[in-house]
């Protein structure tokens, strides 16, 4: 998923190109160059664009945490095989940039390589557009390219040439979508283009790419997952009852199950509907409460979120929860609940 996006020959002039843009950006280091003024205020629309694109990428950074800005380069052209649908044009590498526009100034923006992210990765749509085998063979050539110390256009687009024809070395605007092309006759483009890009479940992905780097040991993972050796947990220790902080009901297996939630190792509490797993939750959170902790609760579904609410309201807890379904539309009730909660402990 994209949003509006730049084609770098619209940066393009005589004092700084486009191409050495490109190349500044392909070489990887963080240091960042200037975008020449001239386009940007000869086309107040190109310049509104550019900062409308930076403050897409800044709100979606805030409310996610993820970085979405890109610089795709280069492009792949290719036709189904239904004649009658538009070509496909995808960009072919990805490469984490930022860009920064000056405040109060016209015309100025500085372009650099992202180094925090550091990552070019292969567009992650080939694998549904090429299949998993052929995607395969593009990631190797990518591979292969981006594991040398510098780079240039010319040697990006050169990479790909046993995979699909290259149209020229040389930087041009991205293809249009009229364009024509043969079924099977596949063309890489010296094309380049800054945009946005919110993959569909990225954050996701992002948690599982850096939850594959720590050990399962001590978290739910490991009883999910049935991994290493078996876990010996400690006898629980008798508590009292003016020390379990309960506003459900609940039964023995239960109030073992927040108790147990209490010594901070992975949990996991599984059952089929209708064996009180709602009602183990709200107890959670009523334990949590009690004890001083603070606790999140994330659904899947929006549908077992709200079930989840209406039992806390029920108990009597909705003061103390603050309930998120869009990070956007409910920003103001957030903030509104916790100055009351603030107010109400002053």
């Amino acid at each position: 998923k994209t949003t509006a996006r730049i084609d770098l020959v619209e940066l393009d002039s005589a004092r700084r190109p486009a191409s050495a843009l490109l190349d500044h950006l392909l070489l990887r280091n963080d240091q960042a160059i200037d975008v020449d003024p001239g386009p940007l205020t000869e086309d107040a629309r190109l310049e509104r664009r550019l900062r409308t694109l930076h403050t897409h990428a800044t709100l979606y950074r805030r409310d996610t945490g993820i970085d979405g800005l890109y610089l795709g380069f280069p492009f792949l052209v290719m036709q189904e095989a239904r004649a009658t649908t538009r070509p496909r044009i995808a960009p072919v590498l990805l490469w984490p940039v930022r860009a920064i526009p000056e405040v109060g100034s016209r015309g100025r923006v500085t372009l650099a390589f992202d180094r925090d992210r550091e990552e070019v990765r292969l567009n992650p749509a080939f694998e549904t557009l090429l299949g998993i085998e052929e995607a395969g063979r593009w990631r190797e050539s990518a591979n292969e390219i981006l594991s040398r110390a510098s780079v240039n256009s010319a040697e990006v687009v050169d990479a790909f040439r046993d995979l699909a024809a290259v149209q020229g070395r040389a930087l041009v605007p991205l293809p249009s979508k009229d364009l024509k092309v043969k079924t099977g006759d596949d063309q890489i483009v010296c094309s380049a283009a800054l945009f946005h890009l919110g993959f569909f479940g990225q954050a996701v992905m992002e948690d599982l790419r850096q939850l594959k780097a720590k050990p399962p040991a001590g978290t739910s993972l490991e009883t999910a997952f049935r991994a290493g050796e078996e876990i010996e947990r400690p006898e629980l220790k008798s508590v009292p009852e003016i020390e379990r902080f309960f506003t459900a009901d609940s039964d023995p297996s239960q109030e073992a199950a927040v108790l147990e939630a209490r010594n901070g190792r992975g949990l996991l509490i599984e059952g089929p509907p209708g064996t009180g797993k709602s009602q183990t939750i709200v107890n959670m959170v009523a334990d949590a409460i009690g004890t001083g902790r603070s606790l999140l609760v994330v659904c899947q579904k929006q549908a077992a979120l709200e079930v989840v609410h209406k039992r806390l309201e029920a108990a009597g807890l909705g003061e103390r929860v603050i309930m998120v379904n869009d990070v956007n539309k409910d920003r103001e009730s957030v903030i509104r609940t916790v100055r009351e909660q603030l107010n109400f402990m002053d």
